[in-house]
């Protein structure tokens, strides 16, 4: 074990300084380096513990804790950008845990015992505050540039110095993120009936990720193992099914989100440009053609970021109305200087209607917003000379082509949507989300005025 650590500490050091996780990640990805990809196990390994462990029982935990990176091994390479390792793996452990836990539930149901022979794990899962399972919820949905610092400062531990390091960025950027960030949950925590200040959100966080302590040595190694195994495909009869079959259904929801994710993308910037631009969707304006508002509540909720109808929600930006070619300059010129001012925040940006569907959930999603079963709509813009220099310049100054940004609209919405007209200029105001596939993303967006 000591020839482990001593060999672990010479792959994650050069000089004195700590090897960051882009370059870990890369050797793997690269060489399949084994002794990289145990560093990252045995750097990050008690945050993802933190994490199974709130949400499940201890041998559950155990599962979904080996779980996590054998996903990691099998999708190594759509971690972006690369140093953000810690950020994505706290979103495979959460949704992992979830998946787990659904797995236990319905086991469970048909488990005759278990009403007379309760499981001591589970009632002593209950002891867990319900604050901090809605704080890993809404930490879960935070955009990446935020999550990722509170991930890597509140619930590992480590100093904005460091995040710094890793991240690449100035110690005061990783300051303003972190601060953003814990505003933000205690927002989301606020709709939902825990209210505490984004300051006090430190500790909280902090309680949290110590409450299930560091993750076992056995465990780790253990895990170390499996994903070792898995990298070389010799994994067969170590691995248990359990497990394995975990890490497979979590890897395929990654896979069909992100199918689903491109779809939406696909649908409102590039498809259809008929009629010299016209076509505004017959159904948006028929409300007996649109399901029920619940889909609507749940793309405009909290939970999906500051709900642009609450006065609450209101951040610097909101006010301003800017032209969405503008919006995509910003992002253009520089994507991390347009995360940290929209993402996550209300924005107002003003266009004229190309188009206006109804996409249904069966056939694709919007990036990651709460999965429904129901209908929403998506409103994209003409590119033209009204939408600043880049708009003109990506449609050739004819204003045909539609200008990459999505704006997606509840279910709800489709009274105010149904009286719009192709060209029609309009301001809308939506959630930023970033891009996302090369188009800007808002949710939960409303027009707040017409001509």
């Amino acid at each position: 074990m000591t020839g482990l650590i001593e060999h672990l500490r010479r792959v994650t050091t050069r000089g004195g300084a700590e090897v960051g996780d882009g370059e870990l990640l890369g050797r793997f990805i690269d060489r399949r380096d084994e002794a990289a990809l145990a560093a990252l196990v045995q750097r990050h390994g008690s945050m993802v513990w933190g994490v199974c462990r709130r949400l499940l029982a201890h041998h559950d935990a155990e599962d979904a804790f080996q779980a996590t990176f054998l996903v990691l091994v099998g999708k190594a390479a759509s971690v972006a950008p690369r140093a953000m390792v810690a950020n994505w793996l706290y979103g495979v452990a959460h949704q992992t845990a979830l998946h787990a836990r659904r797995t236990t539930a319905r086991r469970r149901a048909r488990e005759v015992q278990v009403t007379a022979m309760p499981d001591p794990e589970a009632v002593q899962q209950e002891d867990w505050t319900d604050q901090q399972l809605l704080l890993d919820e809404e930490l879960s949905r935070l955009p990446d540039i935020y999550r990722a610092v509170v991930v890597s400062c509140d619930l590992e531990g480590r100093t904005r110095k460091e995040v710094a390091r890793q991240l690449g960025v100035p110690e005061g950027t990783v300051a303003g993120r972190l601060a953003r960030a814990r505003v933000l949950l205690a927002k989301r925590l606020a709709h939902r009936g825990v209210v505490t200040s984004g300051g006090a959100l430190a500790a909280v966080l902090s309680a949290a990720s110590a409450g299930p302590a560091f993750a076992p040595p056995a465990l780790v190694a253990a895990a170390i193992k499996a994903a070792s195994l898995s990298a070389t495909g010799l994994a067969a009869g170590v691995i248990s099914v359990e497990v394995a079959a975990l890490a497979e259904g979590v890897s395929k929801a990654m896979f069909l989100s992100k199918l689903k994710t491109v779809a939406l993308v696909l649908v409102a910037t590039m498809v259809v440009v008929a009629g010299g631009g016209f076509l505004h969707h017959t159904q948006a304006a028929d409300p007996m053609s649109g399901g029920n508002s619940k889909a609507g509540s749940r793309l405009g909720s909290p939970n999906q970021g500051a709900d642009p109808r609450s006065s609450k929600s209101k951040d610097a930006d909101s006010d301003k109305v800017m032209t969405a070619g503008e919006l995509l300059s910003v992002f253009d010129k520089n994507e991390a200087a347009g995360d940290d001012r929209f993402v996550g925040k209300a924005v107002r940006a003003s266009g004229r209607v190309r188009k206006v569907e109804r996409v249904s959930w069966s056939d694709m999603a919007p990036p990651p917003i709460a999965e429904s079963d129901e209908n929403y709509y998506v409103l994209t813009l003409f590119a033209d000379r009204a939408d600043g220099g880049e708009a003109k310049r990506a449609s050739g100054g004819r204003g045909e082509k539609a200008l990459p940004a999505v704006f997606v609209f509840p279910v709800g919405g489709r009274k105010e949507l149904g009286g719009l007209e192709a060209g029609q200029p309009v301001t809308i105001e939506g959630v930023c989300l970033g891009r996302k596939e090369g188009a800007i993303v808002f949710t939960g967006c409303r027009i707040v005025k017409s001509k």
